[in-house]
Order: structure tokens, then C-alpha cells, then sequence
């Protein structure tokens, strides 16, 4: 009998544990939006002069991994990818994670003091596809419309 009360004590426990994680998970996905980032990013940090910075994009039909270094090369800025903002695998090729990343490179460029931005793009290249994903044209636009006002 007492061995009965134990199991449904502990199962409560669990029950509990599992609702506090999906509670925990909802929250995390509503900070993920990176738009408000950048917006206060632009309020908070005025540019003191012209800063040039080069955006590496890898775009893949799987996954778009941006890099923000100086002009040359050798320092990174900030980085952003799909996986970083999205949760499951298939996600992270998808227009959205890749508009949250640049958001993501975005705002952290802003508070850097980066101004202007040279976009170089990459495909995957080899025996795989020479072109580059779908979501290339639309960071082009839209980190030149972010970064540069």
C-alpha cells in the first residue's frame, strides 16, 4: 500500500517537472524574436564614424551560417546561423531562421559600431549544388536595409 503512494507521488513530481520544461521551452521561443534587439540597438549606439565590416553568408538548402569580420578577415564580429535560433534540424534552412540570424548579426554589429557592411556569398560548392540556398536575396536586402538604416 505505501509502495502505491510512493508511484503517485513521484508521478505527480514528474508531471510537474514536464509542465515547469514546456512552460520553460514557451518562454525561450518568445525571446527569440531578434527585431527588438536591433530596434534598441539603433536607439542606444549612434555611429561615431564610418566602420566597414564584410558579411560572410554560407547559405545551403540545410542551413545559413552569417559572419561578420573586419575588412580583413582575421576578426570575427559576430556570428549567426539557422540552428542558433531555431529548435528542430529541418528549421534551419527555412527564410525565418535565416531572417533571425541576420537580425542576430545585425544588432550585434549596431553595438559594435559597424556602419557599412560588404556582403560576400557563399555555395556550397564541390560535387553538391554551385548555387547558392533560396534565403541569399533576402539577406542581401535586408541586411543592407538594417545595417545601413
Amino acid at each position: 500500500m505505501k509502495a502505491k503512494h510512493l508511484r503517485c507521488f513521484y508521478g505527480a513530481k514528474k508531471e510537474a517537472r514536464a509542465q515547469a520544461v514546456k512552460e520553460e521551452k514557451k518562454s525561450k521561443k518568445e525571446e527569440v524574436s531578434y527585431e527588438t534587439e536591433v530596434m534598441l540597438a539603433k536607439e542606444k549606439h549612434k555611429p561615431k564614424g564610418i566602420r566597414w565590416g564584410v558579411a560572410h553568408i554560407y547559405s545551403s538548402k540545410n542551413d545559413t551560417i552569417i559572419t561578420l569580420t573586419d575588412l580583413s578577415g582575421a576578426e570575427t564580429i559576430a556570428v549567426g546561423s539557422g540552428g542558433m535560433v531555431v529548435d528542430a534540424d529541418h528549421e534551419e534552412g527555412t527564410p525565418y531562421a535565416a531572417m533571425q540570424a541576420a537580425y542576430k548579426v545585425a544588432a550585434t554589429a549596431i553595438e559594435k559600431g559597424i556602419t557599412h557592411i560588404n556582403i560576400k556569398i557563399r555555395a556550397p560548392g564541390g560535387h553538391g549544388s554551385k548555387t547558392p540556398g533560396l534565403v541569399h536575396k533576402l539577406l542581401l536586402e535586408h541586411l543592407q536595409e538594417v545595417v545601413l538604416r
